[in-house]
């Protein structure tokens, strides 16, 4: 479900011309809740934008942090499948157990998932 609505919800913003977006995830082990939003300063890709991206592209080494609408879409949704769908437990998962072995051992973990 994760993952559908941030297709659904990066498409919109893509279709309508925005960027510079985030997830927002808050995670409440002991009610097993989730919560996801979509926040940000969710501004417009208009003329600034474009000049600012080519200067960029033009005058730099690095690679742009303003980037059309449709490269922004692709880059966010690789970010979150790599830093939050591959993580994301499953049904049968201990939650509250899963959550407290982050936190004591201060570790990255993977869960790892059947596609």
């Amino acid at each position: 479900m994760l993952q559908i609505a941030i297709f659904n919800d990066s498409l919109y913003m893509s279709k309508h011309q925005i960027i510079d977006y985030s997830l927002f995830l808050v995670i409440n082990p002991l009610k097993r809740t989730v919560r996801v939003g979509i926040i940000d300063y969710v501004r417009h890709y208009n003329f600034r934008e474009v000049i600012e991206q080519r200067f960029k592209e033009t005058m730099s080494k690095e690679a742009p942090t303003v980037i059309n609408p449709e490269q922004y879409k692709r880059r966010f949704r690789a970010a979150m499948d790599k830093y939050f769908i591959s993580l994301v437990p499953d049904a049968n998962c201990d939650l509250p157990t899963l959550v407290a072995s982050i936190a004591n051992k201060n570790e990255e973990i993977t869960v790892e998932r059947k596609l």
